[in-house]
């Protein structure tokens, strides 16, 4: 009964076991240990020799390619002298097994072999998918550095902010600015480098371009890290994913303070010669009026008559 009973309790194992003796005979194995390699049913049974069960194994490419006596005698001294080493071996059909063996009392060997197959699929899966994750952070590192090259050349400030509106890029001109000597403005927001009403405004105009997904332009007067206040033209953009959605908000900002002004002067020229032509002329008018009396009287005077001295 109790022998039934252990039959039953190493048939339901979820591995292959198998119990050898000190003379390498086997003792006893569970259903799925014959199962997985598929013996000849003579080969596996009480008493069986265990050299003749492993050269089977290694002949039918259990153990993968190699010098066959090489392979057998590496396992049947795992066997004689089990230690805390693991084989793990590919079969033809592509499981992998995972064997373990341990001493027990009386000097007989317990053989636990697992499937792993599954397992090591995932865990390679994993390894693949960490390795593609590798790959593209670090592609991703390289365009954002060539991208932060090229943006650092241009003579806008540009910067990008996350939905949330923290910084995530900042060329070099947005940096010299705005941004004190020695911060770093990546992950702060607009409120930590602006006033309260410059902040609110930008903040307000990033949440139109998430909200509309369209480009904006405005004209602000922005206080620089210096102290000073320039006029700004701002260009702001979304940045959208594969499914539309705005992840981020783009900026170039020009400085166009000298531009306004030279526009001002420049209109303020094209009124000056309009007012010079209108003095001219009412100038050339009264010319015109003082030659014709001037005329006038040149006139009256020959006209005059002429008196004769008396004699």
């Amino acid at each position: 009964m109790k022998e039934n009973q252990l039959r039953v309790a190493l048939d339901n194992l979820p591995g292959a076991l198998a119990y050898m003796d000190a003379d390498l005979k086997m003792v006893i194995c569970n259903d799925r240990y014959r199962e997985m390699y598929d013996f000849p049913e003579e080969l596996v049974r009480p008493g069986s020799y265990i050299p003749d069960i492993v050269r089977y194994l290694a002949e039918n490419g259990q153990y993968g390619s190699g010098d066959i006596d090489a392979m057998v005698a590496e396992r049947i001294e795992s066997v004689r002298n089990p230690g805390n080493k693991v084989f793990e071996g590919r079969t033809p059909d592509g499981h992998i097994h995972e064997v373990r063996r341990r001493r027990v009392e009386g000097g007989g060997t317990v053989t636990v072999i697992t499937d792993v197959t599954e397992q090591r699929r995932a865990e390679d899966e994993q390894r693949r998918a960490e390795n593609e994750q590798r790959r593209a952070e670090n592609e991703q590192r390289q365009a954002k550095g060539l991208f932060k090259t090229v943006v650092d050349q241009l003579p806008a400030a540009i910067c990008l902010k996350d939905a949330e509106g923290r910084y995530t890029l900042a060329n070099s001109v947005f940096c010299k600015w705005f941004v004190k000597p020695g911060e770093d403005i990546i992950g702060k927001t607009t409120h930590d480098i602006y006033p309260s009403e410059i902040a609110d405004k930008i903040k307000a105009l990033d949440a139109e371009i998430i909200k509309t997904k369209k480009n904006a332009e405005e004209e602000i007067c922005e206080p620089f890290a210096d102290g000073s206040e320039r006029i700004l033209q701002i260009a702001k953009f979304p940045i959208c994913d594969d499914n539309g959605e705005v992840i981020a908000v783009g900026s170039v900002e020009n400085e166009i303070t000298d531009l306004k002004k030279t526009i001002e002067e420049a209109e303020k020229a094209k009124r000056r010669p309009e007012s010079f032509s209108r003095i001219s002329t009412g100038r050339e008018l009264k010319m015109i009026e003082l030659k014709k009396e001037i005329d006038e009287l040149l006139k009256k005077m020959s006209e005059a008559p002429r008196y004769s001295k008396a004699g």
